[in-house]
């Protein structure tokens, strides 16, 4: 009866192929998936760099207000206390000078 064992090794044949099929499409799959990981790290590599970009330029703005308003309260400070000694235009031509 040689019936059932003429069939057993085509479907082990059967079986390869297809675990071979399965085992390429997995690799694939894998293959996909790293290359989709890949592009999520490049995005968030660059919004990384964007955030610290606008991080410096916002610290930069509110460094520069600073100074300016420290500025303004000197001058002020100036003004009330040496301004009526010397005169303005004294001040406004040292102030130029430098």
């Amino acid at each position: 009866m040689g019936g059932p064992a003429q069939s057993k090794p085509s479907t082990e044949s059967e079986l390869g192929l297809a675990r071979s099929a399965l085992e390429k499409a997995s690799l694939d799959l894998l293959f996909e998936e790293l290359a989709y990981d890949e592009k999520c790290l490049q995005i968030h590599v660059q919004k990384l760099a964007n955030y610290q970009v606008r991080l410096a330029h916002q610290r930069d703005e509110w460094l520069k207000k600073r100074l300016d308003r420290a500025r303004s309260a000197v001058t002020k400070w100036w003004d009330s206390k040496v301004g009526g000694w010397f005169g303005f235009e004294y001040i406004t031509c040292f102030w130029q000078g430098l």
